[in-house]
């Protein structure tokens, strides 16, 4: 096999992983990458290749930074717009981590294992690029073989992730010219220099969290903490919080406790809610034990997920929430939902309304133009003031744009609701406005200082905060520290 000169995953010879596994990476004394787009599962494809050099079967004697990558946040270039006017550093770094988080989920424990080594002794040292929209992708190693030192740099379309390693059609573009190295490298170096921030520690404690989550079992609650006394108290004074049901929450942590309570308040006040919480933190419970409250008032809910994960839904709620399948608990996949007509719909209502619509992977429907997106909205009375309150279950919120975020709002509260409860619902379209003249003026330095343009910002970050439950495995692994204790593993 011959080292090819296009790379576009059309077949198994031509795919990116096929070469950086079988003519780079075992052989490599350097690696530098810039890419849009960085994801753990594409560091899982290429590990193989990694632990085939014999350089890496002694870690002491491998030099600092010998593996250097350059990252950007995932967004549009007017989400990039959005973070770089108005929000901070730390915002972008979150929303990396999150999605790495939900990527690293189930991966090889090994490869897991090996990266994290990698970024301990920051043989392996990621960045984030902060400037500005980065589109680039470029693949630039230094390899030692018998016959000497050799350069290769591949300059083309695919990010790092496995669909960008092996299924979407890329090109990409090799060079082994020496020269040509030498050019890309003072590119990159100017780039790693500047504009970038550190990932290491936050990928450190990613790839720790889900190596521990191996080996220790889900811990389970014992006795009464002070924290189950603060919400008893508030719930018991507020006439909703049983001595029976008190009793039932042992089996959910107290951050899951506290989620379920803060959804209840947005349903309440906004008639819908989006769960954001990071793999790893429960959302199916958090949404459980809302079914349950629900269920306590007999009414009627109505579960939307993906196939595969119906199973996993109906077990959790009958065997942890005692709730089985029935008339007023019913499960309907996405794809089939997608597939129904008005009339169907109507059907499946019986005639009753659904009090409370959950929708898990919920980003499946950002997209207004999908039948799934038009479809849930079709499961809603005609009557607004009987419209279902609607729970959206996603680890990953929005995709590329903004107005995936838009769409989701769109879809599980209405723009009454927003405006009576002080938010500004017209403050996505302000900012694309806005966006969008300055574009066309050629102006977009302005953003800074532009006050309507901060306002909008500033309001969709208000109207965020009141609809969304958004926390990181991080972030709760801190607060769980300084939580009384209740729990045994």
């Amino acid at each position: 096999m011959e080292f090819p000169t296009i790379i576009d995953n059309n077949t198994e010879v031509t795919q990116l992983v096929t070469v950086l596994n079988r003519f780079l990476f075992p052989y490599s004394e350097r690696i530098s990458v810039a890419v849009g787009y960085f994801y753990y599962s594409g560091f899982d494809l290429i590990a193989p290749g990694l632990l085939k050099n014999d350089r890496f079967q002694d870690l002491d004697s491998l030099p600092t930074d010998m593996i250097r990558i350059i990252m950007s946040p995932r967004t549009d270039r007017e989400t990039s717009l959005l973070l770089k006017a108005g929000m901070e550093i730390e915002s972008q770094i979150q929303t990396v981590i999150r999605k790495l988080e939900s990527d690293i989920a189930g991966r090889d424990l090994t490869h897991i294992v090996f990266f994290l080594e990698l970024l301990k002794r920051k043989i392996l040292h990621v960045r984030l690029y902060t400037e500005d929209f980065f589109h680039a992708k470029a693949y630039l190693t230094e390899v030692s073989l018998p016959n000497g030192t050799h350069f290769h740099s591949i300059v083309g379309s695919s990010n790092f992730s496995e669909s960008g390693f092996t299924d979407n059609r890329e090109l990409n573009l090799t060079n082994s010219d020496n020269l040509h190295y030498d050019h890309l490298m003072d590119w990159f170096q100017k780039l790693w220099n500047s504009s970038t921030v550190e990932l290491n520690d936050s990928l450190i404690e990613i790839a720790d969290a889900e190596k521990n989550s191996r080996s220790k079992g889900f811990p389970t609650s014992i006795g009464l903490s002070p924290f189950e006394l603060y919400l008893f108290l508030i719930r018991h004074y507020l006439g909703e919080l049983t001595k029976e049901r008190l009793e039932s929450t042992d089996l959910l942590a107290e951050f899951q406790q506290v989620g379920a309570e803060n959804v209840l308040g947005k349903l309440e006040i906004l008639g819908g809610a989006i769960v954001s919480d990071s793999v790893g933190l429960g959302k199916t419970f958090t949404a459980a034990e809302v079914i349950r409250r629900f269920r306590e008032k007999g009414e009627r809910v109505l579960i939307v997920a993906p196939p595969t994960l119906i199973p996993q839904w109906k077990e959790t709620l009958e065997t942890f929430f005692n709730i089985p399948e029935s008339d007023f608990v019913q499960f309907l996949s996405q794809g089939k939902l997608s597939q129904e007509s008005q009339d169907h719909i109507q059907v499946l209502k019986n005639g009753k309304e659904f009090s409370l619509i959950v929708v898990d992977e919920a980003h499946r429907a950002r997209n207004r133009e999908t039948l799934l997106y038009q479809n849930l909205r079709k499961l809603q009375p005609q009557d607004v003031s009987q419209h279902s309150s609607i729970l959206l279950l996603t680890a990953t919120p929005f995709n590329n744009s903004i107005r995936d975020l838009q769409n989701l709002v769109g879809l599980c509260t209405t723009d009454a609701k927003l405006y009576a409860a002080g938010f500004s619902p017209n403050a996505f379209d302000k900012f694309h406005e806005k966006i969008k003249s300055l574009k066309s003026k050629k102006n977009v330095s302005s953003l800074n200082s532009d006050v309507e343009f901060q306002k909008s910002i500033q309001e969709i970050r208000n109207l965020l905060n009141g609809i969304m439950l958004l926390r990181m495995r991080s972030s709760i692994k801190k607060i769980i520290k300084i939580l009384p204790l209740r729990v045994k593993h």
